[in-house]
């Protein structure tokens, strides 16, 4: 299983984050397929965690975005302009 998640990770499809995540996911998994597992409330609580991260750095629709001055930007567009300024104050007048 580690061998996909380095490859994955290798191909930049997944981040660091979400690589961590999924090699914790795969210990959690192998205690239990082993009969290894002693804790499955906090396992199971763990594996969603990681499930989360993995989901949110590989398919969700928000991680290209933030939240900036209550409107979803792309994380990587600058706001620190005037022009975005400007434009963020006549559609929050609109908004009024």
């Amino acid at each position: 299983m580690f061998g996909i998640i380095n490859f994955l990770k290798e191909a930049e499809l997944l981040s660091e984050k979400a690589a961590k995540a999924a090699k914790d996911l795969v210990e959690i998994r192998n205690k239990y397929v082993h009969a290894r597992g002693k804790n499955h409330e906090k396992d199971a609580s763990d594996a969603i965690k990681y499930l989360h991260v993995i989901v949110e750095d590989t398919v969700s629709i928000f991680k290209d975005f933030d939240l900036q001055h209550g409107v979803m930007m792309f994380k990587d567009m600058d706001t620190s302009g005037g022009a975005f300024r400007a434009k963020y104050t006549k559609v929050k007048s609109q908004i009024k």
